[in-house]
């Protein structure tokens, strides 16, 4: 059995409280588990069929946060980000993927 997760990544420069922080997550691993299914379903189905395992994550700074995401685009891994109020980049959702690929 293959193991998936989704992986979810703080930007704890982006200031955000934690109930907006809340509902990015939510948006974010929406909008990538519906990005990621539109472009690879036989991963969403199966993180679906084995538990949804999800991993949170922190960054110190936005660069991190960006540097990672372009990581996954070169690596052709679905990503999502959602923005703050300010236009500053909050929460990085890849996935869901295979653990090894995310790892």
């Amino acid at each position: 059995m293959l193991d998936y997760k989704q992986v979810i990544i703080y930007n704890k420069s982006s200031n955000t409280p934690f109930n907006k922080c809340l509902q990015f997550i939510v948006l974010g691993s929406i909008n990538s588990v519906d990005k990621s299914f539109r472009e690879h379903n036989e991963k969403v189905n199966n993180w679906l069929k084995f538990g949804q395992k999800k991993v949170t994550l922190q960054v110190q700074q936005d660069s991190e946060l960006l540097d990672i995401q372009s990581i996954c685009k070169n690596k052709k891994i679905t990503t999502a980000i959602i923005n703050n109020e300010k236009n500053v980049p909050s929460i990085l959702v890849l996935g869901p993927d295979l653990e090894k690929v995310l790892d």
